[in-house]
């Protein structure tokens, strides 16, 4: 049964009408007790999702708290630094709706979007660091012209750079991106961005963290996509041969527990989701 909540929450409609956002991942947490419908944690979640729907500022991120212990839910919700606020705006709705039909009565959940990311949990994860365990897209295609190990190192230089634009203007949504050279018939459009409550040292960390995931996957592959929860990165090649297939890699699949429970890797029994 979807909570109640749910219901009133797709009542609430913008009247544009636009391209649906890109959903990207959902992970819902599965080790601890769900909530229940009509509980004081479901109203507080209720209220912070309904407050995001009502985004009348057309802010880019938010973060609140609603409740008291031990009732709190905290949420924080993201959109990509270059999309416009209607763009934002409808791509929060969605996932306001869809993060509750994904995980109904789940205490902690995070979804993604091409375009937005909204975490809710109830246990406040504000200005920490959570990169342990990561959501990767990867392109499946191989770098036919070009030498892997010197495409990696223009990769991590690329991203080296961004790391260091994203987080010397915070003005600028923590985000940052790039379009780089590898031959005369391909470029690389590569993308870093961090929640915006974290430090510039601890953003630092998260992307460098993610880059050396995204680094040690991509082994002459044309990259991809590294999501966690306080930042995310993307690297793309565009070239006339290109042939891009995406292939959803969750190397830890155990990302519900590690990711908002911020337990330790090596202390779960075995990877599953539900």
């Amino acid at each position: 049964m979807i909570p109640l909540f749910f219901s009133l929450l797709l009542v609430i409609q913008h009247p544009l009408i636009m391209a649906q956002p890109k959903h990207l991942y959902t992970l819902c947490s599965t080790n601890t007790t769900n909530y229940t419908m009509g509980s004081q944690l479901d109203s507080n979640l209720r209220r912070l999702l309904i407050q995001s729907l009502y985004n009348n500022g057309g802010d880019s991120v938010f973060n609140n708290t609603q409740g008291d212990d031990p009732d709190n839910v905290y949420g924080l919700f993201l959109c990509r630094g270059d999309v416009p606020a209607c763009v934002c705006q409808n791509c929060i709705d969605m996932a306001s709706n869809e993060i509750v039909k994904d995980c109904p009565f789940k205490k902690a959940a995070i979804i993604w979007y091409d375009e937005c990311l909204i975490r809710c949990s109830y246990r406040s994860f504000f200005s920490k660091v959570d990169s342990q365990v990561r959501v990767c897209l990867v392109n499946t295609g191989n770098i036919t012209e070009f030498e892997p190990d010197k495409f990696n190192e223009i990769l991590g230089k690329t991203f080296s750079n961004l790391s260091f634009v994203a987080t010397s203007n915070p003005s600028n949504r923590v985000y940052a991106t790039s379009k780089a050279n590898v031959t005369s018939s391909m470029w690389l459009y590569s993308m870093v961005q961090c929640t915006p409550d974290l430090s510039p040292f601890d953003c630092c960390d998260c992307l460098s963290d993610a880059i050396s995931y995204l680094s040690s996957l991509s082994k002459g592959k044309m990259v991809g996509r590294v999501l966690v929860p306080s930042c995310n990165i993307s690297s793309t090649p565009s070239c006339k041969t290109c042939q891009l297939q995406h292939n959803l890699l969750t190397m830890a699949t155990m990302v519900a527990e590690a990711v908002l429970e911020s337990q330790n890797l090596s202390t779960l029994a075995q990877p599953e989701l539900g």
